[in-house]
């Protein structure tokens, strides 16, 4: 799978701590299945909404809560690109052949 936009309502588990502004997203049920979260996600602001931005181990999530409708939704999942980076793997290295003499 790359990246699938989905944009469909999910029903999501919430805490609200007291103290924070933001609620925290724990877990959503999509398609049947439920997806937990433990990452923390990066969040930005909308006129109109929040987006949470998960990285779970391959994939990249995007949910968006709408608080004017208390409501939640799946923008996106991408599991494209995040085995990309070679930066977390060393660089490969070159043997020489047997037969090879200084």
């Amino acid at each position: 799978m790359k990246t699938m936009w989905v944009d469909s309502e999910v029903d999501a588990m919430v805490e609200f701590k007291s103290g924070l502004a933001l609620p925290v997203l724990k877990a959503i049920r999509w398609s049947g299945r439920r997806i937990d979260f433990a990452t923390r996600p990066r969040v930005e602001r909308t006129t109109s909404s929040l987006l949470f931005r998960f990285e779970e181990s391959s994939t990249r999530y995007v949910v968006r809560f709408e608080p004017g409708r208390q409501k939640w939704f799946l923008e996106g999942i991408d599991d494209s690109g995040l085995l990309e980076d070679r930066s977390e793997f060393p660089p490969p290295r070159v043997f020489p052949p047997p037969n090879w003499r200084r």
